[in-house]
């Protein structure tokens, strides 16, 4: 599905939504298509990234599991996108890690796995390229829920949502 979409000032376009098993496709005028495997049959999220003329650029994934369980996986889905002047951009994902030990599973442009410690919804940052900067997010909050991501004209990023109950919001770098 596509849960939002933001267009640059030179025509680039992120989009972002989820996905189930098998995968999703992208598509582009003059490139090959691109394929992002699920790895189970719940959701994952996806961010991805297309020219002004079309191309894909890159795609990422967003996926929560709980690593006490092997081969787990939730139910992920993409949200809201924005993005500052120097093309970095910031994407919630709204992760179904409701365990205390979910961990954020970030599938960056180049292939890099990187793993946070958190689940239950999840604001991350790549760079123009599709690279991974950052992720921040809540662990063991049953409805949480980021709703909205927006930034002001010093590019503070501003989020909003359902914070109901569960840890502080982090960023986990030990995690990282």
């Amino acid at each position: 599905n596509l849960a939002d979409m933001h267009v640059m000032p030179n025509g680039e376009l992120f989009v972002s939504g989820a996905y189930a098993n098998p995968g999703i496709t992208f598509y582009s005028v003059n490139k090959a298509p691109v394929t992002l495997q699920a790895l189970h049959y719940e959701s994952e999220a996806y961010l991805a990234k297309f020219s002004a003329q079309g191309d894909l650029l890159w795609a990422n994934s967003v996926r929560t599991i709980n690593p006490q369980i092997p081969n787990s996986n939730t139910i992920d889905y993409g949200g809201q996108i924005t993005a500052d002047a120097f093309g970095n951009v910031y994407f919630s994902v709204i992760g179904g890690g409701y365990s205390f030990d979910a961990k954020a599973v970030i599938t960056a442009s180049d292939g890099s796995v990187y793993t946070a410690g958190i689940g239950s919804f999840i604001l991350t940052s790549f760079d123009p390229n599709g690279l991974y900067r950052w992720a921040a997010g809540t662990v063991y909050g049953q409805f949480n829920n980021l709703a909205a991501v927006a930034q002001n004209a010093c590019g503070n990023i501003y989020i909003a949502g359902i914070y109901s109950w569960g840890s502080p919001i982090s960023n986990n770098t030990s995690d990282f």
